[in-house]
């Protein structure tokens, strides 16, 4: 599949040039230490930015911005990672909406770089840093893989079958994103994936520098990444079902796993 399929017009360029840039975070209380850093490198950038605190108790200082709108979750809330994507059902007109990770450093320019690549295929993809390709049919999320790291240098920009959703833009009006329809709410990366594909959406990683975007910590004990390594059998149940969507599997994939319950937290006023 060729990338120039996704090509845009200029028409199309400018009406997507004059949405609003929102964004969502989704942060856990052992990263409050790194919040301030972060909110510093990303709330200039944005018009709006959507913080899903998992498990805070309180909002955190740096968060007290006119920009930032604080969502207090619980900590038995079931969205933890994918929190990031509370701000879509927010939002009632359309926008351009910036995921983030509250253990990444971004760039100054990360909003409009990311906004470039939007651009570059007229709102038709997701596009992002963080990338994954699952070749063949593959059985273990973990091992069976081909990855992208967002630190890493990309000469060109490539189609993939994941993209990590730290590091993920796209047009609102592109895809029906809800994690409430998803049996899981600490595999957005895996999910979106899934997502995109009953869609037909492609996902691209596009190209950048070498250690454009950097972590501030990496395999934390608490990180969703190192617990998927220690077990990453619910991962790979929901891998199969992407490779039956791309083709690449005649093993059936298990049956679904029933959402849970639960809703969004309530919005906060404003």
């Amino acid at each position: 599949m060729r990338l120039a399929a996704f090509g845009s017009d200029r028409r199309a360029q400018l009406r997507l040039s004059t949405l609003p840039r929102i964004g969502g975070l989704a942060s856990i209380p052992s990263r409050a230490d790194d919040i301030a850093v972060v909110l510093s490198r990303i709330v200039p950038q944005v018009e709006r930015l959507y913080l899903f605190l998992h498990g805070y108790t309180e909002v955190p200082a740096a968060a007290r911005h006119p920009r930032v709108v604080p969502i207090l979750a619980p900590p038995d809330t079931p969205y933890r990672a994918s929190g990031k994507f509370y701000g879509l059902k927010q939002q009632t007109m359309p926008c351009l909406y910036f995921c983030f990770d509250d253990d990444i450093l971004y760039p100054d320019d990360y909003v409009q770089r990311m906004t470039a690549g939007i651009l570059r295929y007229g709102g038709k993809a997701l596009v992002g840093i963080h990338g994954t390709d699952y070749p063949g049919p593959g059985t273990r999320y973990t091992r069976d893989r081909r990855g992208f790291h967002f630190r890493r240098r990309l000469s060109f920009d490539r189609l993939v079958d994941e993209l990590g959703c730290g590091t993920l833009a796209f047009a609102s009006t592109l895809i029906d994103v809800d994690p409430r329809r998803w049996p899981y709410g600490d595999m957005d990366d895996l999910m979106l994936a899934i997502e995109a594909q009953r869609q037909g959406i492609p996902r691209i990683a596009i190209s950048r520098r070498r250690h454009s975007l950097m972590p501030i910590h990496e395999a934390q004990p608490d990180s969703l990444w190192v617990r998927t390594v220690a077990d990453d059998s619910r991962q790979s149940a929901q891998l199969a079902e992407l490779h039956q969507l791309l083709g690449r599997s005649r093993t059936p994939a298990a049956a679904p796993v029933v959402p849970p319950t639960a809703s969004w937290p309530a919005a906060p006023g404003r």
